[in-house]
């Protein structure tokens, strides 16, 4: 009896077993990194007495899990809460790279209570912006106490406050 065509058979059975299984690990664990970064660059939001404060982010596509649009709320004092957001030019890890640069100078500087007026000009030398736009955003000061929000942005679409009944 010959068993090479039932061992060439098996021997394809196997490899086609054997690439699935090495699929089905490469996607857990590009699954596990993605969440991972989302944990550690979405932003855990503040509990603000007087503010109800909730987010979403659902990354466009299937790539990476996340790119160059952000999300901050940022705990200035007892009555100032600072929300920023953001996107910066791109897809991808390269996107996500340079987002996270951003985020992290805006948020230094708006912590550092420069001015609004004055945030991205501030900031323009610790992201590298050399004239070149690398993206856009936008930050608001909500001020409980005072009852008022300030805001500015650079390139980013409008600011819409929307009341509890919902009017823009």
């Amino acid at each position: 009896t010959d068993f090479r065509p039932r061992s060439a058979r098996l021997t394809a059975i196997g490899a086609l077993v054997s690439g699935a299984i090495e699929r089905a690990q490469t996607a857990d664990t590009h699954a596990a990194l993605v969440t991972a970064l989302q944990a550690i660059v979405l932003p855990e939001l503040p509990v603000r007495p007087g503010l109800e404060i909730a987010a979403r982010y659902q990354p466009a596509g299937r790539g990476l899990g996340f790119g160059g649009d952000w999300y901050d709320v940022v705990a200035l004092d007892d009555h100032r809460t600072a929300v920023i957001v953001g996107d910066v030019v791109g897809h991808g890890i390269d996107a996500a790279a340079r987002m996270v640069q951003v985020r992290s100078a805006l948020q230094a500087v708006v912590r550092l209570g420069v001015p609004l007026a004055e945030v991205f000009n501030r900031a323009a030398p610790v992201i590298g912006a050399d004239g070149h736009l690398i993206g856009t955003a936008a930050v608001a000061v909500v001020d409980r106490a005072a009852g008022t929000i300030e805001h500015a942005s650079a390139g980013h679409p409008p600011l819409v406050l929307v009341d509890p009944a919902g009017r823009a």
